[in-house]
C-alpha cells in the first residue's frame, strides 16, 4: 500500500501473480520519496563524503528517536511494540530503508510517526553523541569486511565462478569462450517458464518481509530480461592466480593486494568464442517434473481436516486437499519412525546427532562470574515477575494484550507448507486437535485476569 498527498501519479502496469489478489499503485511524491509500510530513501552508504564514512547510517539511527509531533525519545519503537508490531531499518549502499508492522487498528498512527522523521526529526546533542560512538564502532567493525556488492538498484551480477587448473590457466581465452556459447544455448532454451511459474504461484510471506522487498524495488520500475544482458559487452572477468606475482602495477588500499586492470572489449571476446574449441555444448535432457499443465483438479470432496487414508503395522497415509490457496502446489511430509533409535544410550545420542534440530530458548553464558546453573535462578525470577506483572496489570492493558493474541490466532495461514505445518504438528504428536485455533479463540474470549 502507498499513501501520499498531492501526488503525482505515475500511470504503468504492474504485472502480478496470478494468485496474488492485492492491487497495487506505484506513486512518485512530489519529494521523490514513496512510502508504504515500508519506506525506502534512495540514499545510501555510497552518498558518503570523504572522511564522513557512516553518516547515512548514523542519520537512519538518529531519526529514530523523536520529532517535533512526537518529541518523546524513542515514542515510535514504543508505540509499535504496545500495539503487537515491530520496527527496524537498513542502510544499504545506494538506499536506507524504513519499516514496521503493526496491529491494523494501530497503522494510520504508526504511519504518521514515520513520516513524522522525514517532515520535522529532533536531534538532541545526547542523542548525537551516543550514535556517533555506535555506528563509528560498527562502521569499524565492517570495514575490512567490506567488498564489491553484487546487488545495487542499478545493476547486479550473475557470477560464474570457475577454478582452474594450471593447464586451464594457460587457455583462459577459450574457456571464457566456451561460457560464453554455452549461455547462448541457455538463451535459446526457453527456461524462463520456470522462472515465470515461480513468479506467479509463489507463496505468500510475512507483509514486514514483503514490503522490505518490494519498496525498493520501487525506485526504478524497470526491470530487464536477465538473461538478455548476459553479452559479452556486458561483462568484468576477475582472473586470480599466483603467477601474476611480479606483473601487476596497483594495489589496493585495505590489505595491500595487487592487481592490474585491463580493457576487454566485447570484439575481443567475440574473437574468443570463434576460436574456442568445438566441444559438442549441450543442455541436459529435458525435466520431465517441470510442469506444462498448471490447472487444477476438482476434488468432489472438500475435507477441512486431514483424512486418515490407511493404517498399517508400519506406515500411516493422512490426507488433505488443499481448499484455501488453490495453487498447483502439493506438500509432502515423511517421517520415520524407527525402534532401534532407542535401543540403548548410545543409539538415542547418535540418532540425535544425525537428526538434530534445535529449537525452544537457548542461552549462551559467558562469563568468568557465574557458571551455567545460575541461569536457572534468573529464569525462575523472570518467571516470577511475568506472573506479578501480568496480576498487577491494569484491566484495559490486559484486554488490550488478550485482544492482540487473539488477533495473531486468527491471522489464516499464508501458504500450504504453514497449513500442512500446522495439521503435522497435531498429527505427530496424537493429539489429532484440527479445530485447536479456534477452541483457543473460544477460551481466550472467556479468559478472566484472575485466573492466570
Amino acid at each position: 500500500m502507498a499513501v501520499g498527498n498531492k501526488e503525482e501519479v505515475v500511470v504503468e502496469e504492474i504485472v502480478n501473480a496470478r494468485t496474488d489478489k492485492r492491487e497495487y499503485r506505484r506513486i512518485v511524491l512530489p519529494n521523490s520519496l514513496k512510502c508504504a509500510a515500508s519506506m525506502d530513501v534512495n540514499v545510501g552508504a555510497f552518498s558518503d563524503p570523504d572522511g564522513l564514512e557512516g553518516l547515512a547510517h548514523f542519520l537512519e539511527h538518529m531519526l529514530f528517536y523523536a520529532s517535533e509531533k512526537y518529541p518523546s525519545e524513542d515514542s515510535y519503537s514504543k508505540y509499535i511494540s504496545e500495539h503487537g508490531g515491530r520496527t527496524n531499518a537498513y542502510t544499504a549502499s545506494e538506499n536506507t530503508n524504513y519499516y514496521f508492522d503493526i496491529n491494523s487498528d494501530g497503522f494510520e498512527e504508526a504511519l504518521d510517526r514515520l513520516a513524522q522523521f522525514f517532515i520535522n526529526p529532533l536531534m538532541s546533542a545526547d542523542t548525537t553523541m551516543r550514535e556517533i560512538k555506535a555506528v563509528d564502532s560498527e562502521n569499524q567493525n565492517n570495514l575490512l569486511s567490506a567488498g564489491e556488492s553484487d546487488l545495487t538498484l542499478e545493476f547486479s551480477f550473475f557470477k560464474v565462478d570457475i577454478d582452474l587448473t594450471d593447464a586451464g590457466h594457460d587457455h583462459m581465452q577459450d574457456i571464457v569462450g566456451l561460457l560464453f556459447k554455452y549461455i547462448s544455448l541457455l538463451q535459446q532454451s526457453g527456461l524462463s517458464s520456470v522462472c515465470e511459474t515461480k513468479f506467479h504461484y509463489q507463496d505468500k510471506i510475512q507483509p514486514i518481509n514483503y514490503v522490505v522487498s518490494i519498496s525498493p524495488n520501487m525506485q526504478s520500475g524497470h526491470y530487464p530480461n536477465g538473461a538478455e544482458q548476459l553479452s559479452s559487452d556486458n561483462v568484468r572477468i576477475f582472473w586470480e592466480s599466483k603467477k601474476f606475482e611480479g606483473h601487476t602495477n596497483m594495489s589496493e588500499p585495505w590489505y595491500g593486494t595487487p592487481y592490474s586492470v585491463e580493457r576487454i572489449t566485447g570484439s575481443m571476446i567475440q574473437e574468443w568464442i570463434l576460436s574456442s574449441p568445438n566441444e559438442n555444448l549441450h543442455l541436459p535432457a529435458r525435466n520431465v517434473f517441470i510442469p506444462t499443465d498448471l490447472s487444477l483438479k476438482n476434488d468432489l470432496e472438500k475435507a477441512k481436516c486431514p483424512v486418515l487414508l490407511r493404517r498399517s503395522p508400519y506406515s500411516t497415509l493422512w490426507y488433505k486437499p488443499d481448499t484455501m490457496f488453490f495453487t498447483p502446489k502439493a506438500y509432502v511430509k515423511i517421517a520415520f519412525t524407527c525402534p532401534h533409535t532407542s535401543a540403548s544410550p548410545e543409539t538415542e545420542i547418535l540418532t540425535n546427532i544425525f537428526t538434530r534440530n534445535d529449537s525452544g530458548v537457548q542461552f549462551i553464558i559467558q562469563s568468568k562470574v557465574k557458571d551455567p546453573a545460575h541461569i536457572d535462578l534468573r529464569v525462575e525470577e523472570f518467571l516470577k515477575g511475568f506472573e506479578t506483572k501480568l496480576y498487577e496489570m491494569p484491566n484495559d492493558e490486559f484486554k488490550s494484550n488478550v485482544n492482540a493474541l487473539i488477533d495473531m490466532k486468527l491471522e489464516k495461514h499464508r501458504n500450504l507448507r504453514e497449513e500442512a505445518g500446522f495439521y503435522w504438528g497435531e498429527i505427530s504428536v496424537g493429539t489429532l486437535k484440527f479445530d485447536r485455533k479456534e477452541s483457543e479463540i473460544a477460551a481466550l474470549r472467556q479468559h478472566t485476569q484472575q485466573e492466570n
